[in-house]
């Protein structure tokens, strides 16, 4: 499912990299999607193995543990860079994703 994503998919990618004060651990998955369909991707993919979805944005005003984050982090940019919720829907550019 994440082979069908076309932005950037890694594995125990540094958080470190994405945020503002430089520090913290690495993420499970970090996805950064292309487009829509791409985050519809990652979504489906965390759903059926179970694991939480952790959204990022520009990365000011985060801390991330030394010992990472055990999910899927999503890191919004671009068009997509703008994301509402509403319970287990989430609207980025202006479309409305729901969990499968």
């Amino acid at each position: 499912m994440l082979g069908e994503v076309r932005g950037t998919v890694r594995f125990k990618e540094p958080l470190s990299f994405y945020t503002s004060l430089r520090t913290g651990g690495t993420a499970d998955v970090f996805v950064v999607p292309q487009d829509l369909d791409d985050v519809r991707h990652t979504l489906a993919f965390a759903y059926r193995q179970q694991l939480p979805v952790v959204m990022l944005g520009g990365g000011t005003k985060v801390l991330v543990r030394d010992g990472g984050i055990r999910a899927v982090v999503v890191k919004l940019e671009g068009c997509l860079a703008r994301a509402d919720f509403q319970g287990e829907e989430a609207m980025a550019a202006a479309a409305w994703v729901s969990r499968p």
